[in-house]
């Protein structure tokens, strides 16, 4: 899986701590679920929750957070839905561990691609990345049919 240690390497160069004390931040997955379908290959998807640990943890909610979604954006973007009364996020507490320690704990639910392809007798798995955000799109302003203009739209600067 790809998502654990781009999300460690993200966080690391983020945060000074994380970076100077790699041992302070612990991931973990867990409740992972297969899901494939009867499709042509055996291709399939992870779902599974990352359990993120920051511990020690002396520093502010913030500086965890906005790393992540920075991160969560281009990597697991349905976490972010355009529409606020859809449900997503992640889940987080904050507690004291058993030996005394701060620690900020972080469930994330994840999913991951996995491509199955066979050449000749082998079959070759391989985990991809999300695809890329699209491009931003420009509306036409204007539509034209057997080099006719059938409408125009008024431009923004109107």
């Amino acid at each position: 899986m790809l998502k654990p240690t781009s999300l460690r390497q993200a966080l690391a160069a983020a945060i000074p701590d994380l970076r100077d004390h790699p041992d302070h931040l612990r991931l973990t997955t867990e409740s992972g679920r297969i899901v494939s379908t009867l499709a042509a290959t055996l291709s399939f998807e992870a779902q599974y929750q990352l359990r993120l640990i920051v511990s020690p943890f002396t520093g502010e909610l913030e500086e965890v957070v906005v790393p992540l979604l920075a991160w969560l954006r281009v990597n697991q973007p349905d976490l972010m839905p355009v529409n606020p009364e859809q449900p997503a996020g992640f889940s987080w507490q904050l507690a004291t561990a058993a030996d005394g320690t701060p620690q900020l704990t972080l469930l994330i639910p994840l999913t991951e691609r996995a491509l199955v392809s066979q050449q000749g007798e082998t079959l070759h798995a391989t985990w991809v990345p999300e695809p890329p955000e699209p491009a931003a799109v420009t509306r036409p302003v204007e539509l034209w049919m057997k080099d006719e203009l059938v409408s125009r739209q008024p431009s923004s600067g109107s």
